[in-house]
């Protein structure tokens, strides 16, 4: 039986509904601990704890951890003081979150931070940029350096590139260099190995441009289409789909408060149309959330941007030992009551199979990918039915003592989704991979 034959319509019965984005919830959660209304505070996602550290320096200063559901709040001994329009990013080599600048009591200050998980420390670096605020600034992993540009230094706007890399600053100084700015953001593009930099601008002004960073020089980007100008907002990158995501701010010139939602994939702006947004706010904070494939965004409440997430209980299996591997999708709530169906393949996740509005990640040009299309209940136990709640669950058993010619070989498995009356797919999930050992 083939794919579509299996999903009981031809592919060319698929209806073009739009882009990927239509997958896309915002869902505001309602911990009972929360660090209140807050702005101009930073936020780093920590792959060394799977959590989202957040700094809050207006008004009281104080570190918290999200975990997805609870706000802890912690009790370091040190505190870079009542610090706002700062920058701050999760320096992934060194396991530390790197704080610099803002804007305290005593005015806009230069000094440098880190966080090493359990305290704040104050670092005493030979060269340090001049002080500033309402700036932006992005962990570039592949070179090492925390790279921050531009901000507010209390009299002037400025427009100098400088790179931490855990001892020193050091100012950079390329052939091309954006213009002075403020209130800008900016992420990291680890797919492409560029910082992403967009918006802020000047006094009753908004930017719109977009710029990137490769660690050599600044390079202005010209899309088609792209958000409108804005200061103050939220930036992230979205590591599982490889996109730049933008939320809110304000326009200077209108003082228009956005609640808009793009995402970038380093050639096109494309808007996330969602049923719920957040209220616009100015200066709010987001950041990745890797382990649960979320974007955490915090203000005076806390959001996030869910996409459908796969993971599995086990990254590989013994074929001498046998195991069953469970798998979870969860999704959005707008999903429920649509479809689903789980896939294999044998032959890994390229080129993959094209659906019409949606791409499905893997190679539907092997027999383990026939076998768990025509035997979707078989293989697979429970990789066919109706979403009921936010999640789908499905396991697959290797029996003990299979055979070792299989040893090396490795499985992708991905969820598909599509309404009950379909004339087309909705969305489909990332890809997880399985690798059969001795």
């Amino acid at each position: 039986m083939n794919f579509h034959a299996a999903l009981g319509f031809p592919i060319s019965s698929v209806v073009l509904v739009g882009s990927l984005c239509s997958q896309a919830a915002w869902i505001q959660s309602t911990p009972t601990t929360n660090p209140g209304s807050i702005n101009f505070h930073g936020l780093a996602y920590m792959t060394s704890t799977n959590k989202t550290l957040l700094q809050v320096g207006s008004g009281t200063q104080s570190t918290w951890e999200w975990n997805g559901g609870v706000w802890k709040q912690l009790k370091p001994a040190n505190q870079p003081g009542c610090l706002n329009a700062f920058a701050m990013a999760y320096d992934s080599r060194r396991n530390r979150v790197v704080l610099f600048g803002g804007n305290g009591a005593k005015g806009v200050t230069n000094e440098t931070w880190e966080w090493n998980g359990t305290n704040w420390i104050k670092m005493n670096p030979k060269t340090s940029p001049p002080a500033r605020r309402e700036f932006s600034g992005a962990f570039d992993s592949r070179r090492g350096k925390f790279v921050i540009f531009g901000g507010y230094n209390a009299k002037t706007e400025l427009n100098d590139t400088w790179e931490w890399d855990g001892t020193n600053w050091k100012q950079v100084l390329p052939a091309t260099v954006p213009p002075r700015m403020a209130a800008h953001a900016m992420a990291y593009d680890s797919r492409r190995g560029r910082v992403v930099m967009f918006g802020g601008g000047l006094s009753y002004v908004s930017y719109s441009d977009t710029w990137e960073w490769d660690g050599v020089n600044w390079t202005k980007l010209t899309p088609k289409t792209r958000p409108r100008g804005r200061s103050w907002f939220a930036m992230t990158y979205d590591s599982v789909r490889g996109r730049s995501v933008i939320f809110g701010g304000q326009d200077r010139k209108t003082k228009t408060q956005l609640n808009d939602t793009w995402e970038w994939d380093g050639a096109t702006w494309t808007p996330v149309l969602t049923k719920l947004s957040p209220q616009g706010e100015v200066a709010q904070a987001m950041a990745f959330d890797l382990a649960r494939n979320r974007t955490v965004l915090v203000g005076s409440q806390t959001w996030e941007l869910g996409y459908p997430s796969l993971t599995s209980s086990m990254s590989s299996v013994s074929l001498s030992a046998g195991g069953t591997v469970k798998f979870q999708l969860d999704i959005p709530p707008v999903h429920i009551g649509k479809l689903y169906l789980l896939l294999g393949s044998l032959g890994g996740t390229f080129p993959g199979l094209n659906l019409g509005n949606v791409t499905l990640p893997l190679n539907p040009f092997d027999p383990y990918f026939n076998y768990t299309v025509g035997n979707p209940n078989g293989l697979i136990s429970g990789s066919f039915g109706v979403f009921v709640n936010a999640s789908a669950q499905a396991s697959l058993a290797i029996p003990k003592g299979s055979p070792t010619s299989l040893v090396g070989r490795k499985m992708h498995h991905a969820f598909v989704a599509f309404p009950k009356n379909p004339t087309s797919f909705d969305f489909v999930s990332n890809a997880v991979p399985l690798q059969l050992t001795k």
